[in-house]
């Protein structure tokens, strides 16, 4: 019974405070009892801002500070950087099945348009002749190429191939990498073709 008296109380008094906002008065907007919900009291992002001495709301970042889960890449865009990177840099990533996966994914959006489905440098970009077409990934320099300058390309781009470090986390371009090394180990792998094994007999 008391349970049933505070719910009617409570309806009585919320009916009430609808009542008291209402204003038969088509000029009275009614009463505003959370003006914090209409009026904020912080400060916009994009307003001027007392507080601080530059009046800016929306601040720099500290010096010297990184965002949450990001990874600083501790490489120049130089020569020297490309051939350290290529000695220090190792995938650190298992090339679990998951991950051959996710990398043949991400691979076929961003990669596949220049490199083709499966590396040969003849995607759909180059059969269109829009752009030049690059190494395919199963020439002797691409075959022995370190994962490492992998990585170093696809973060500054390499030749024709711009940046794709805003597109691509650090560790979904060792994904692309461990999927581009199946291709490679697959092809290294595979059976020669007949006009291979003929010019084989005769050398």
């Amino acid at each position: 019974m008391q349970l049933t008296n505070m719910r009617l109380l409570s309806i009585g008094i919320g009916l009430a405070l609808l009542a008291a906002a209402c204003n038969r008065s088509a000029e009275h907007p009614g009463y505003i009892y959370f003006p914090d919900m209409t009026y904020s009291q912080a400060y916009e992002s994009m307003t001027p801002n007392p507080v601080f001495s530059d009046s800016l709301t929306q601040q720099l970042p500290v010096a010297g500070t990184i965002p949450r889960g990001y990874t600083p890449f501790h490489y120049e865009n130089t020569l020297t950087d490309y051939a350290r990177s290529g000695d220090e840099l190792e995938n650190p990533l298992v090339a679990t099945e998951t991950n051959i996966s996710q990398g043949r994914y991400l691979y076929g959006i961003y990669c596949a348009i220049c490199h083709g489905e499966a590396g040969e440098g003849n995607g759909p970009i180059v059969q269109r002749d829009k752009f030049p077409p690059p190494p395919t990934f199963f020439n002797d320099y691409m075959m022995t190429l370190p994962d490492g300058k992998m990585f170093y390309s696809v973060h500054f781009g390499k030749g024709m191939m711009g940046s794709y470090a805003s597109q691509l986390t650090q560790e979904e371009r060792w994904k692309v990498i461990l999927y581009i090394n199946k291709l490679q180990n697959d092809h290294a792998g595979a059976a020669p073709s007949p006009d291979d094994a003929t010019t084989a007999m005769n050398n």
